[in-house]
């Protein structure tokens, strides 16, 4: 796939989950959730997957010509080292396993766009 394919498709990935994000936390501010004490997994994936795509789509603006899919690759090995870290210690807390895993996740995705 063409970078600007790629950059394109990442961009509705991002609009996608900031609409999702903003389903799921309403209209209370992600501050207001935790103070209530309220279950945030959802949340937690959903921000793990925008800073991902985010991030994703930085590196493959700033990767030169040809560089894309070693950048992004650079992003998925950094997105599996933060979700071993989260999940491979004992009691791990499961916000921090729900951002990495969408992160995860969302390295993945445009892993697999940019191999397309």
């Amino acid at each position: 796939m063409d970078v600007r394919d790629t950059l394109e498709r990442v961009d509705e990935l991002i609009a996608a989950t900031e609409s999702a994000l903003r389903t799921e936390m309403g209209t209370a501010t992600s501050c207001e959730i935790h103070k209530d004490g309220r279950v945030t997994g959802g949340m937690k994936y959903l921000e793990g997957k925008l800073i991902a795509f985010t991030r994703v789509r930085r590196v493959l603006t700033g990767a030169g010509a040809g560089g894309e899919a070693a950048a992004v690759l650079d992003e998925l090995a950094s997105w599996d080292a933060e979700w071993r870290l989260r999940t491979e210690v004992p009691n791990p807390s499961p916000p921090w396993v729900a951002y990495a895993t969408g992160g995860l996740d969302a390295a993945k995705q445009v892993a697999a766009l940019v191999a397309e």
